[in-house]
C-alpha cells in the first residue's frame, strides 16, 4: 500500500502537477443537492487527486450525470472504503468528466 503512494508523490515532483486534497466529507465538498450547485475541480495532466476520508465514507465513481444526480450506485465502481484514495491524472483523463459519490445511508443526498 505504501509503494503506490510513494511512487505518486515522487511522480508528482517529475511531472510538475498539483497535488490537490479533497476532504471527503458530506457538506463540505459539495452543496446539498437540493441547491442545484456542486463542488467542482478542474484537473490537467500531471496532477494527482487525494480524497481524503474516515472510516464512515466510502468513494465511488459514478456511471454519468444521470446516475449522480439520483445517486445511483447502479454500475458505480467502488474506488475506496474508510481509507484515502489517490488518482493521479493521465492523458486518457482529458475531456472527461468524473462524478463521485458516497454510498453511505444519506450521504450522497448530502452532496456526495
Amino acid at each position: 500500500m505504501f509503494r503506490p503512494i510513494s511512487f505518486l508523490l515522487v511522480l508528482l515532483g517529475a511531472v510538475h502537477g498539483r497535488y490537490i486534497e479533497i476532504d471527503w466529507e458530506c457538506g463540505r465538498y459539495a452543496t446539498p443537492r437540493t441547491s442545484g450547485t456542486y463542488k467542482v475541480y478542474k484537473v490537467e495532466v500531471g496532477d494527482v487527486v487525494k480524497f481524503v476520508q474516515n472510516r464512515s465514507h466510502n468513494l465511488f465513481s459514478m456511471v454519468d450525470a444521470a446516475a449522480y444526480e439520483k445517486c445511483s450506485f447502479e454500475g458505480a465502481t467502488l474506488l475506496a472504503d474508510g481509507i484515502d484514495y489517490i488518482i493521479p491524472i493521465v492523458e486518457e483523463d482529458v475531456g472527461q468528466i468524473t462524478y463521485f459519490g458516497c454510498e453511505k445511508p444519506d450521504h450522497c443526498d448530502r452532496g456526495g
